[in-house]
């Protein structure tokens, strides 16, 4: 059998369903609502879906930011604040986007998905220990 890739989008989904709760979800409670400058302006609200490629693109801009007019200084603080991680949850950045170009896209994407591509993605969540490191940086100060 060569279609694994569905179980590559559940493990994709907790990645993604734990970064909404804890980081989106809890800053939007405090702003109303996220803004941000990709290739045109994009808005997040409470009714938005957070796809792996979206997380990928704020944390990738929210590194970057240098100024206090960044348009994502409202969650960058939100990270920095509140979040067990701070800063540090930045270091994630290159396995996020790994899991969403060679993991998450291509199960999400009619093709073939290989047990060994699904393995791969399991050792880098569970042996590699990226989802435990992710799932503690994500988690909010009491």
């Amino acid at each position: 059998m060569d279609e694994f890739g569905f179980v590559a989008i559940e493990y994709s989904k907790a990645i993604e369903n734990e970064f909404r709760t804890k980081i989106i979800d809890n800053c939007l409670a405090e702003t109303g609502i996220i803004k941000y400058k990709s290739d045109t302006v994009k808005t997040i609200t409470k009714e938005s879906k957070t796809t792996m490629g979206e997380i990928c693109t704020l944390i990738d801009k929210m590194r970057k930011i240098k100024d206090t007019n960044s348009e994502l200084l409202s969650l960058f603080s939100f990270v920095r604040n509140a979040t067990v991680g701070k800063e540090n949850i930045f270091v994630f950045k290159n396995n996020l986007f790994k899991i969403k170009d060679r993991y998450r896209n291509p199960a999400a994407h009619p093709s073939k998905y290989p047990k060994g591509l699904l393995e791969e993605f399991r050792n880098l969540l569970f042996e590699e220990g990226f989802l435990k490191s992710f799932m503690e940086g994500i988690q909010l100060e009491i």
